[in-house]
């Protein structure tokens, strides 16, 4: 079984990225690494890749995650079996691709297999997915008999699946992960959580960000939450409310 990993690196130096390092001293690597640059400044990635045997693509820009991850999926369509996500920002257990093979072999029916990923000592991932929205779960026991979804870090597809999926490229940024695996759970694939991975996600966002930063990042997330929320069946009132709650909290009430 051959396994590869897709990076999306966004305005950074693979050399200060927690996923690249990872990959470069792991005792346990991947059969192939594919760095996705999304960068929108000059950042020497194409060399660190080239030095290290890696496959290195630049979308020219930010092209959103989901054009960065349709042009992974062309790139890696016929060399593996298996295709992990990261983003720049994970850290990855060392055995990390020795225990996915171990959990791929022995649930031979799933499609889709997700670590165990916290942020600030809360699992982040898997989580619930009730009524449009995700829960977090008190613990991997409270996910039994519910409807799953989960983050992008370290999940792993197995490639013949995207026979029949290309990401949406009507979201920008938010949502690509839990539209995805919506449609995995509207097409009976089966999950896998991998409980004996943890992984541990940073989030490098400005602790202070200005008000204006505020409003641009909130204009992403308006657009690609309204998408999932009415594939989801939502109304557009509540969709409307979540949206003016979350507006009025980051501009005049969040630090």
């Amino acid at each position: 079984m051959k396994t590869a990993i897709a990076i999306v690196i966004y305005n950074k130096w693979c050399g200060d990225s927690n996923t690249c390092q990872f990959l470069k001293n792991t005792n346990f690597p991947p059969d192939y690494v594919l760095v996705i640059d999304n960068s929108t400044k000059p950042v020497d990635n194409e060399n660190y890749c080239k030095e290290n045997g890696w496959t290195y693509h630049s979308m020219q820009g930010n092209a959103g995650l989901t054009k960065a991850y349709n042009a992974a999926l062309n790139i890696l369509k016929d060399k593996t079996d298996v295709i992990v996500w990261a983003d720049d920002d994970t850290r990855f257990t060392d055995t990390y691709f020795e225990s996915l093979k171990t959990h791929v072999s022995n649930n031979p029916d799933a499609a889709v297999f997700l670590p165990i990923v916290k942020a600030n000592n809360t699992i982040i991932s898997p989580c619930i997915f009730s009524t449009g929205e995700m829960i977090i779960a008190e613990s991997v026991e409270a996910l039994n008999g519910k409807e799953m979804s989960g983050i992008n870090s370290g999940m792993a597809v197995k490639t013949s699946l995207y026979d029949n999926y290309r990401y949406d490229e009507g979201y920008f940024l938010d949502y690509v992960d839990h539209d995805f695996l919506r449609w995995c759970r509207l097409n009976s694939y089966s999950f896998c959580v991998m409980d004996d991975i943890t992984l541990i996600q940073s989030f490098f966002a400005q602790s202070n960000p200005s008000k204006k930063a505020k409003r641009i990042r909130f204009n992403i997330y308006k657009k690609d939450y309204a998408r999932f929320q009415r594939k989801c069946g939502v109304s557009r009132f509540r969709i409307i409310e979540h949206l003016l709650k979350k507006y009025i909290y980051e501009q005049f009430i969040s630090g």
